[in-house]
């Protein structure tokens, strides 16, 4: 068997500035061509694996479809849509669905915080347009569910059950993220001065933090590549017989109140235990959203596990 000696390790990640919504991080001491893979790696898991929330469904009172007009109103229920698309929420729950509605009547422009909305949610650009009335006696009454998710979702996909007359479902981008870039140049390590430099330029909407962004999408990364380290027998039978995993309790690890409850509530009382399980049960799970799963996730890399696909 060839033994493959470990190569020079990158450094930690560096904060070369974060201003506001917008971060930019080093990684240096990567070995030629390594900056290109790392760099495209960690873009597009920033893309498409960190969660978000969005507008999935919405309904517009005397409205039955979206190619319509609203009397009194200034924009068409296209144009409205789009604005309302426009908005970023962030949510402090592990629930995955709310509701929000926005009643308001008299001429004036139309904007974010015009709706009502429960505690645990948080509009984070309050001033964004959504339509102007231009009628004193025009009410405009509108109704949203929010959702939480990763990436991006079809309108066809998201309509899973038949949808109420008048309810309009947009195509639902749930990803905080709004730009991610990178750039690689070399640098000089003892003699050789072709090892690279990793520059990554990240920019959210104000859910996450572009560091929390970065940190979760390299997380998410390192867990998909420990899943496929050795063969699958060889993997089961090292989870079978570890009785390690079967002594420690769920009740014993840094998760929420809401998580612990969901586990046990669903049976699961050891590590042993949520390793067999599925990914897409666990997420199923009553109280247990994107943010909780990519959390379990990361627990189950530090023993070398992760959930079943």
């Amino acid at each position: 068997m060839i033994k493959y000696t470990n190569p020079l390790l990158p450094s930690k990640p560096k904060v070369i500035s974060e201003n506001n919504n917008e971060g930019v991080y080093e990684i240096s001491n990567l070995l030629p061509g390594y900056g290109s893979t790392l760099g495209n790696s960690i873009r597009r898991m920033l893309m498409s694996s960190i969660p978000g929330f969005a507008i999935t469904k919405i309904k517009i009172n005397g409205v039955q479809h979206e190619f319509s007009d609203i009397p009194g109103v200034k924009e068409n229920v296209i144009l409205i849509i789009l604005n309302l698309k426009k908005i970023n929420f962030k949510i402090n729950t592990e629930d995955t669905k709310h509701t929000i509605i926005l009643k308001k009547k008299g001429v004036g422009a139309v904007v974010a915080s015009d709706f009502t909305i429960p505690t645990q949610i948080e509009i984070l650009n309050k001033d964004s347009y959504i339509a102007e009335i231009t009628n004193k006696n025009t009410e405009l009454e509108i109704e949203c569910d929010i959702e939480s998710g990763v990436g991006y979702t079809a309108r066809e996909d998201l309509c899973k059950e038949r949808v109420e007359v008048g309810a309009i479902v947009p195509d639902a981008f749930f990803s905080p993220i709004k730009r991610a870039s990178y750039e690689v140049s070399n640098m000089r390590v003892g003699n050789q001065t072709n090892f690279n430099k990793l520059i990554i330029k990240i920019e959210t909407n104000g859910v996450v933090s572009p560091k929390e962004a970065f940190e979760l999408a390299i997380s998410n990364m390192i867990a998909q590549f420990q899943a496929i380290v050795g063969f699958a027998k060889e993997r089961e039978m090292t989870i079978l017989e570890d009785d390690k995993l079967k002594s420690i309790k769920i009740s014993e690890l840094d998760f929420s109140p809401s998580v612990l409850k969901a586990l046990d509530d669903s049976g699961i009382k050891t590590i042993a235990g949520l390793s067999n399980k599925k990914e897409s049960f666990v997420a199923a799970l009553p109280g247990i959203g994107p943010k909780a799963v990519i959390d379990i996730k990361k627990m189950l890399s530090g023993y070398g596990i992760t959930l079943d696909e």
